[in-house]
């Protein structure tokens, strides 16, 4: 058997159960701590249709076509070439700071540029995934009502 917990708030354990039993978890136990909701999940992988109800699971629960680490890589490029370049402009006084703006603030810049646009675009994306909850389950519904009728 497959088992999970998904921890929530009471405000949103109606949700949070709605979307598990879409994709046949059953609930197998109920524990409040602190404040929070522990739900014990179990699916039997058993089931004819698993693998697919698997991969629609992974489906719906994807926010995001942005991986966080993009985001990481571009802030730790930006962050080295923007120490770089000040580190070199106090290091070397005289000469070549046109050399050490196209090797090192250039290429720094366009880095954090480009993680700006990244978080811009991977926050929209969540916004939007946020807002269309209802629209989205009904789609999954449909498609796993199909599945279990193949």
């Amino acid at each position: 058997m497959d088992k999970k917990t998904v921890v929530t708030d009471a405000n949103h354990r109606f949700f949070a159960l709605r979307d598990v039993f879409l994709f046949d978890w059953q609930l197998v136990e109920e524990k409040n701590v602190d404040g929070k909701i522990h739900l014990l999940l179990q699916r039997d992988p058993e089931n004819k249709h698993y693998l697919k109800l698997v991969k629609l699971e992974k489906e719906y629960h994807k926010f995001s076509n942005i991986p966080m680490w993009s985001l990481f890589i571009a802030m730790g490029l930006a962050f080295a070439f923007l120490t770089l370049y000040l580190v070199m402009t106090f290091v070397d006084r005289e000469e070549n700071k046109l050399l050490w703006t196209l090797i090192a603030l250039l290429p720094g810049v366009l880095c954090v540029s480009g993680l700006g646009l990244l978080a811009i675009l991977r926050t929209r994306q969540g916004l939007r995934y946020a807002s269309e909850r209802e629209e989205r389950y009904n789609t999954y519904l449909a498609k796993v009502e199909e599945i279990k009728h193949e």
